[in-house]
C-alpha cells in the first residue's frame, strides 16, 4: 500500500562513533509543521536532483555522486539537500543517506503523505550503514500501525533492524563484520514531524531566518551521564584511550 515516487540514495556527512543498539536510547521529538506554507494542491509532485554545477563553490571530483538537492517543492518540504565527503583521513566514505519524498500510503481509503530523510553515519566499515540505508525506511513505513501508533512503529523498526543485521554478520557463530552506524531520521507523516536519533549524529533546527538555532536530538556519547549509566547498568564499561586511529591503524 506504499506508493513510492522517484527515489535517490546518496551520501551525507555526519560524525559518529556509536554502534546501532539499545532501543532505550531512541530519542523521539515531535513537533507540528507550519501549515501556512504553499497549499499542497499547488505544489509540484516531482523531484529532480540538480547538477553539481549549480552548487556554488563545490568542485570536488567525486561530489556529483554524493550530492543531491531538490529543485521543486514537495508537499510541506520547500527544499532539501545532502552532501558528503570522506575528508583527508578516511580512505572510504562510510556515511550513507536516503531521501524519500512524496510517498503516499493508503490507510482505510485515505492517502496519507510521508516524507523520509535518513542519515546513517557508519564506522568500522560501510556494511551496517548501507544496510540501514537500504532497509530502515521499509521497516518503519511498512508497519501496520504507523499512523495509529507511530512511536511503537519506530521503536519496533529499530528492533527489527538490529536483529536482521545481526543475522547477516554472524555466520556459524562467528562475527564476520564489525561495522556499526548511527541513525538520524526525519520522518514527516502528514503534518507531524518526528526526529529519531540513535547514536551521536545531531539534528539542528534553524529558526527566525537563522537568528536562533535549536538542537532537536541528544547525542548518545559515553561522556553523557545518562548514556554512561545505561552502559554500566547493561554490564559494559567506559574507558578512554589516548590514541589516534587513522584508516584502521594507530
Amino acid at each position: 500500500n506504499i506508493i513510492y515516487p522517484q527515489q535517490a540514495n546518496k551520501v551525507v556527512t555526519a560524525n559518529n562513533q556509536v554502534q546501532i543498539s539499545n532501543l532505550r536510547n531512541t530519542a523521539i521529538i515531535k513537533q507540528e509543521i507550519n501549515t501556512k506554507h504553499q497549499n499542497d494542491k499547488n505544489t509540484k509532485r516531482t523531484d529532480t536532483s540538480m547538477s553539481i554545477n549549480t552548487l556554488a563553490g563545490l568542485n570536488y571530483a567525486d561530489y556529483p555522486k554524493n550530492t543531491e538537492c531538490s529543485s521543486t517543492t514537495n508537499f510541506k518540504i520547500r527544499g532539501y539537500g545532502s552532501n558528503s565527503y570522506n575528508g583527508t583521513v578516511k580512505i572510504n566514505n562510510e556515511d550513507m543517506s536516503k531521501n524519500l519524498v512524496n510517498i503516499g500510503k493508503n490507510v482505510n481509503g485515505v492517502i496519507n503523505k510521508i516524507n523520509y530523510f535518513g542519515i546513517f553515519d557508519g564506522h568500522g566499515g560501510d556494511k551496517c550503514s548501507k544496510f540501514l540505508r537500504d532497509n530502515m525506511d521499509n521497516y518503519i513505513l511498512n508497519s501496520p500501525v504507523l499512523f495509529s501508533n507511530t512511536l511503537h512503529s519506530i521503536k519496533d523498526a529499530f528492533v527489527i533492524a538490529e536483529n536482521k543485521f545481526y543475522q547477516l554478520v554472524v555466520q556459524n557463530g562467528k562475527l564476520v563484520d564489525k561495522s556499526g552506524s548511527c541513525a538520524l531520521i526525519l520522518l514527516i507523516l502528514n503534518n507531524m514531524c518526528y526526529i529519531i536519533n540513535l547514536g551521536d549524529s545531531r539534528a539542528l533546527c534553524s529558526t527566525n531566518s537563522g537568528a536562533k538555532l535549536l538542537q532537536l536530538s541528544r547525542d548518545h556519547k559515553p561522556n553523557d551521564e545518562i548514556e554512561k549509566k545505561r552502559i554500566t547498568q547493561a554490564g559494559g564499561k567506559v574507558y578512554y584511550a589516548n590514541k589516534v586511529v587513522r584508516n584502521g591503524r594507530e
